[in-house]
């Protein structure tokens, strides 16, 4: 699956949880396929964290990239 935009602007107080939200419902997964963020390499510890903090922890040249997977999930 491809985004539609590969560069997203959110408010300060969004939850990286919304954030998947909002990129879930753009990819137009099923329910039974997750969507897992990287950076660096490495899954991101807390959905619930704003994404303001995780940009001030990972944000390189005040940018913040993020790559993403779909994987079908059984359960």
């Amino acid at each position: 699956c491809d985004l539609d935009k590969k560069k997203f602007m959110t408010p300060k107080s969004l939850t990286f949880g919304q954030f998947s939200y909002v990129i879930r419902k753009r990819l137009q997964l099923k329910e039974y396929e997750s969507l897992i963020f990287f950076i660096d390499g490495k899954t991101i510890p807390c959905h619930s964290e704003s994404i303001s903090l995780i940009h001030e922890r990972y944000a390189i040249d005040d940018i913040l990239n993020l790559v993403y997977t779909d994987q079908c999930v059984f359960g």
